[in-house]
């Protein structure tokens, strides 16, 4: 519930130079029914994320997004229909696919459904600078509203 004393907590376990590799759930305005399902208590932009873990001394060195095949049932299973969960057989579905899907993700014009953005420890202590979600001095935990 806390992401930046998370990332503080990790940080203080790396040598200066060591890297982190975060994932997150991307696009506030998915956040549905599945995701309080799993525990999520937010989505962040891609900036947002990279926001973060600068603010917690981290050097962003690369922000990748995501599965965007995966985002249209996601908003159909969490938005329209309010589903905890995704049923089997499409996660099947998707399973037996995913390698046409993950050819077309760079043609697909939207975001993915999370995002990755890998930190190198700069060895330096947080600029705890206000950033859109979040600074290491600052917690927000208030999940992403629900359009």
């Amino acid at each position: 519930e806390k992401p930046a004393g998370v990332l503080d907590a990790l940080r203080a376990t790396l040598q200066p130079g060591g890297r982190i590799l975060v994932l997150v759930p991307q696009n506030p305005s998915l956040y549905g029914s599945l995701d309080r399902s799993l525990g999520h208590k937010r989505r962040y932009t891609s900036q947002d994320a990279r926001h973060l873990l600068e603010s917690c001394g981290f050097a962003v060195e690369q922000v990748y997004s995501f599965n965007k095949a995966g985002t249209p049932p996601w908003w159909i299973y969490s938005k329209l229909s309010g589903s905890k969960k995704i049923s089997k057989p499409l996660l099947k579905l998707f399973d037996k696919t995913v390698w046409i899907w993950s050819r077309l993700d760079a043609l697909m014009p939207w975001n993915g459904l999370s995002v990755i953005v890998v930190g190198r420890n700069t060895g330096r202590a947080p600029t705890g600078a206000p950033a859109p979600v979040t600074a290491c001095s600052r917690e927000q935990t208030t999940p992403a509203s629900s359009n």
